[in-house]
């Protein structure tokens, strides 16, 4: 369905990876459903309690793109990223007995990771995917779609049997989707370019 060289360079193959990773670690917030089983909150004080993570999400993305315009996506991705998988980190160690500001801080901080890390990948994709193929932005949305999807599958699975009194899935949720998050930022690091760097396509070879 997709021409291979579409993938030939390491940049867009990272960009998209990133963008599969980050949707499939965002969902191990399991935001919806921590506050009402975890800490009992109604469905109007668990809205009021995510309201700084959807504020931090809609700031984030104006800032990653003059941080990109000015270094690069490396930065801003491999960021974002840390900033998220601290704020999923987080989350494991939070318990019933945890107050209020320290259970808003954890999803507003995954909130302002995504937000940030987003448009540098996208950049990142754009830039190097080859200009005669097209379909670059399709396929990192398809990955993102595909994150998403796996997200909620693994995570859903995870809480199935959780109790309010104890919710070992919802931590475990947390768990894996920092390391997703992780692992995003890795190969930002590896594959993506920083100020002045471009992932060129590798030179075919002569035969003989």
């Amino acid at each position: 369905m997709l021409p291979p060289a579409l993938f030939a360079r390491g940049q867009f193959s990272g960009a998209v990876a990133v963008g599969a990773l980050l949707n499939t670690g965002f969902h191990g917030l399991l935001a919806p459903l921590y506050f009402p089983r975890v800490h009992g909150y109604g469905t109007v004080r668990a809205g009021f309690a995510l309201l700084p993570a959807v504020g931090l999400v809609a700031l984030g993305s104006g800032p990653a793109g003059r941080v990109t315009a000015r270094t690069g996506p490396r930065l801003p991705v491999v960021v974002g990223l840390l900033v998220g998988a601290a704020g999923l980190a987080c989350r494991t160690l939070a318990g019933p007995g945890t107050p209020c500001p320290a259970l808003v801080a954890p999803p507003a901080a995954a909130g302002f990771g995504t937000s940030f890390t987003m448009p540098a990948a996208t950049a990142a994709a754009l830039e190097a995917a080859p200009a005669a193929l097209g379909g670059a932005s399709a396929v990192l949305n398809a990955a993102r779609q595909t994150g998403s999807a796996v997200g909620v599958a693994v995570f859903g699975t995870l809480i199935a049997r959780d109790t309010p009194a104890h919710a070992p899935g919802v931590r475990a949720a947390a768990a894996v989707g920092a390391c997703a998050f992780l692992l995003g930022a890795a190969l930002a690091a590896r594959l993506l370019a920083g100020r002045g760097e471009r992932r060129a396509a590798p030179r075919p070879r002569r035969p003989g």
